[in-house]
């Protein structure tokens, strides 16, 4: 039996979650015909909702399996690289902020996006390092 690439990749990709909810203890297995399934159902990124190719794009677990997440296809969407780096490990509703998220520089009086975890914290009101150290000498 020969495998189509597609199925080569959604093999590789199904293989990698399944090693991912091991090392967090999770039971749950994905096949790769779980993701053929998304694939096919969602022709665009759950996020930004652009549209994707078949084969295009790539897959989210929507609640993050480290975050206690299934990894099951129910948990599963389709979206570009682009969100799928920016989004990380948190929640839909956390993305859906982060996207929003817009300070201006307690400094220079720019517009940025601060990093989330910064954010999160308490820190991420100043755009650069540059704006951090003329604060500290100020």
């Amino acid at each position: 039996m020969t495998q189509s690439s597609e199925e080569r990749r959604l093999r590789r990709i199904a293989s990698s979650y399944n090693r991912d909810a091991e090392r967090l203890g999770q039971r749950h297995r994905l096949a790769w015909e779980d993701l053929l399934v998304v694939e096919e159902a969602f022709g665009f990124c759950a996020y930004c909702h652009i549209e994707l190719e078949l084969g295009g794009g790539t897959f989210d677990h929507a609640i993050p399996l480290d975050r206690g997440g299934p990894n099951a296809g129910y948990n599963l969407v389709r979206c570009c690289y682009k969100c799928q780096r920016e989004k990380g490990t948190k929640t839909p509703e956390e993305y859906a902020a982060y996207r929003s998220l817009i300070v201006t520089c307690a400094m220079c009086g720019k517009a940025f996006r601060p990093r989330w975890n910064e954010w999160q914290a308490g820190r991420g009101r100043l755009c650069s390092r540059r704006c951090a150290a003329l604060k500290r000498w100020s």
